[in-house]
Parts: structure tokens; C-alpha cells; sequence
């Protein structure tokens, strides 16, 4: 049965030696067809000058798993990503994920 990790996640300075700006949880408590989880979730760098890297740590409904893996890109200035809980696109490439629960964005120098 799908557990909801996203409030088992624990994030630390050191894993990415940032330390974190902004973290979304998306809403999803079941089935990636759930009505809840359709829901587009928006990430855009509003700034002029400093790219950010987010961190997206997804959660597996298959038992006896890791409960989580963490996938990351950066977004330029002024850029833009969607996710859902099946997938994000960037850059009109899309990504399949297993349930993303938890997002993190991370300035980066």
C-alpha cells in the first residue's frame, strides 16, 4: 500500500551544501490518477542574475523500495518548470517520475 513520505523526508545542509530557499509539497495521497494529483505545480526563477538548482525527491508506491531518490536540474533566469506528480518538463523535454512528493530549490553562486 502507497505510504505519503513527504513528512518522513529530512533534508540537511549537507547533502547539497545549500541550504534550502523554498520547498513545495505536492499534493498526492494515492494514485497518480487521483484527482488531486493531475494539479500542474509551477517553478520559475524570477531572477535577473542567479541560476537556482531544484532538488526533486520522489516517493515509491512499490513496497520494499528506497523511500525516495533525488532528481535535480538548474533553471537559468527567468526560466520555468512545471511538474506533476508523473512527471516535470523543461525546456519541452519531459521527465517521468513515481509520485513526486517533495520540491527544493536551492540557490546556486
Amino acid at each position: 500500500m502507497f505510504e505519503d513520505y513527504a513528512n518522513r523526508i529530512e533534508w540537511h545542509e549537507d547533502d547539497f551544501n545549500q541550504e534550502a530557499k523554498a520547498f513545495i509539497v505536492l499534493n498526492n495521497k494515492g494514485e497518480c490518477e487521483s484527482e488531486n494529483c493531475g494539479e500542474k505545480t509551477f517553478i520559475k526563477n524570477k531572477s535577473t542574475d542567479q541560476t537556482i538548482r531544484v532538488v526533486v525527491k520522489t516517493a515509491f508506491s512499490i513496497p520494499n523500495t528506497l523511500p525516495y531518490i533525488a532528481n535535480q536540474f538548474i533553471l537559468t533566469p527567468g526560466e520555468e518548470v512545471y511538474l506533476t506528480c508523473t512527471e516535470f518538463c523543461i525546456n519541452d523535454e519531459s521527465y517521468t517520475l513515481d509520485q513526486s512528493i517533495v520540491v527544493a530549490a536551492f540557490v546556486t553562486d
